[in-house]
């Protein structure tokens, strides 16, 4: 199954990305309005609210994977 584990309860991992300028800057007037407190941390939180939509459309659509292809999806 598909989860979205929330930042205080998952072991973070780093990792090196590449974002269009505009991007980290919309991040720093973010970050400068107090609405995130870092870049990572808003960069988590789009991805979370990316794959919580991601999920949803999956229910709509009645869409399953067999739970092996699930991991592998996952872990890939």
């Amino acid at each position: 199954m598909i989860s979205v584990k929330k930042e205080e309860d998952a072991k973070l991992q780093n990792i090196t990305i590449a974002l269009p300028e505009i991007y980290c800057t919309n991040l720093a007037k973010l970050q400068e309005m107090g609405i995130i407190s870092s870049r990572s941390d808003g960069i988590r939180k789009a991805i979370e609210e990316f794959l919580e939509k991601e999920l949803q459309n999956i229910k709509l659509l009645d869409f399953e994977l067999p739970p092996d292809k699930l991991e592998d999806n996952l872990n890939s």
